[in-house]
């Protein structure tokens, strides 16, 4: 393992003066439409570019900007190419692409376009899954059985559904953003999902070779420390440096004295809960099957305050990361909760909105005076060692190597550690005379000790493994 988010306390044997914080990340935009007749503006991860429907006549015309500001080109959509038989008794709606925003002007076909690097087909360099099959759809039942499919595609324009590829096949649907992964750890691709529609807890189905897929298995539940009669709405992950997976979970805070007639238009789904607003919280995993979600308080995209997009519901539906390493959450936020018509207001009630954090910046670990914290002995097989932080202009960070009974090993103690100071992703760590790992007089068996103050650490960066493990594989998780 290379890289060290301080999540939880796995890899910290002892600490004082240490606490961990969750922040929030920062609101960067809301996004005006293209046009009145537009609809909402889609950030294309494929593509990298704002996406937004000019008009729908003649298969429709798609306007494209960088920015989501400047429309500076255009193009038609490509017709959906299909492969192999539709199952028998089923239809297929051949225009309706994985980015369409018809019939219910909802991302309800899709889930986030996924960056494949691991594929070795080309033509199936980016993918998202897609419910291209005609079926009984009504503002009050959604998505109502069906079959989904992964959708390929060379470019993130055009795209391609293998009928063997179907990865979701129950009675209700999934009603949520369905969102598919390839897992560096199992060698598996993933789609994040419910079991079926409205059983608002997140699921996960898996597969080999895109054909033969696990039945959904939920890997998210409520629980009472959410508070009460939460629901989890869907989640958008990330593969974080091949190191972790990270979700952004929707919390639906659902009415606890809802009645059928608070429902208005949607008393068929009266069943259900179906008022409350939406927000945004963390989760993460090292292997993509097992997550776990910390600090229940801490919200990582908040709503907006009331008469703004974002104040009634935030519902993220991408994730990625920019080339100078800066995450990009991109949501809907709507107006009026969850359940009330938004239709009725401009823009039928949502925008697209734009969250960032920095580089590595899930959490960080910060002092009260001087906080002093170390790891569990490692195996250390990398000679550089690298330190995610912020001093501003005052702190600093030093750091220290022991041996596993917590003795500084000549050279690399406090006293010899060059100070980290100011604001660095990649602060390189050095002792004097330009020591630093390759050094290292023994790598077995090694503790890596902090001192800081008035800083916040957000990441560790070193080639190592717990010691008393066999020595790991890349992949591997210590």
């Amino acid at each position: 393992m290379k890289l060290f988010l301080f999540l939880d306390d796995y890899l910290i044997d002892s600490k004082q003066d240490v606490f961990r914080v969750f922040p929030a990340a920062r609101h960067e935009k809301t996004f005006a439409p293209y046009s009145s007749r537009s609809g909402i503006t889609h950030y294309n991860v494929a593509t990298r570019c704002y996406e937004a429907w000019e008009s729908y006549e003649d298969a429709g015309t798609l306007v494209i900007s960088t920015d989501g500001e400047n429309w500076n080109s255009k193009r038609k959509p490509t017709p959906l190419k299909v492969i192999g038989d539709i199952p028998k008794g089923l239809s297929l709606t051949r225009d309706r692409m994985p980015y369409d925003e018809k019939g219910l002007k909802g991302d309800r076909w899709h889930g986030l376009e996924y960056h494949d690097r691991r594929d070795p087909d080309p033509a199936r360099r980016y993918k998202c899954t897609i419910w291209p099959f005609a079926s009984n759809i009504t503002k009050e039942g959604a998505i109502e059985g069906g079959g989904s499919l992964v959708a390929c595609s060379p470019d993130g324009i055009h795209w391609t559904v293998d009928m063997h590829h179907r990865w979701f096949s129950n009675e209700m649907g999934s009603d949520t953003s369905n969102c598919i992964f390839y897992n560096p750890v199992t060698k598996h691709w993933q789609v994040i999902c419910r079991c079926h529609n409205l059983d608002r807890r997140i699921a996960m189905v898996e597969s080999p070779d895109l054909v033969n897929w696990t039945k959904p298995r939920v890997i998210i539940h409520p629980e009472e420390t959410d508070g009460p009669c939460i629901q989890l709405y869907g989640m958008s992950p990330l593969v974080y440096e091949d190191e972790y997976l990270l979700g952004a979970v929707g919390y639906y805070q659902t009415s606890l004295g809802e009645v059928q007639d608070d429902l208005s238009g949607f008393t068929a789904m009266s069943w259900s809960k179906w008022l409350g607003p939406v927000e945004v919280k963390l989760a993460y995993s090292y292997d993509g099957r097992s997550w776990w979600r910390p600090d229940r308080n801490h919200v990582l995209i908040p709503r907006a305050e009331p008469g703004e997009y974002g104040a009634g519901g935030i519902y993220c539906k991408t994730i990625d990361v920019g080339d100078d390493g800066t995450i990009n959450f991109h949501s809907k936020g709507y107006l009026a909760s969850h359940g009330v018509d938004n239709f009725q207001f401009p823009d039928d009630g949502h925008r697209l909105m734009k969250h960032t954090l920095r580089h590595d910046g899930f959490c960080y670990l910060e002092s009260r005076g001087w906080g002093r914290f170390s790891t569990r002995p490692l195996a250390i097989r990398g000679d550089e060692l690298t330190v995610n932080y912020d001093a501003g202009n005052v702190g600093m960070v030093k750091v220290q190597v022991s041996d596993f009974q917590r003795n500084p090993l000549p050279g690399f103690t406090f006293e010899d550690s060059i100070p980290l100071t100011g604001n660095e992703i990649h602060g390189n760590v050095t002792w004097k005379h330009g020591r630093n790992l390759a050094d290292l007089p023994v790598r077995d068996r090694v503790r890596i000790d902090f001192r800081f103050i008035d800083a916040r650490i957000y990441a560790m960066r070193v080639d190592c493994g717990l010691w008393f493990t066999n020595t790991p594989k890349p992949l591997e998780r210590i």
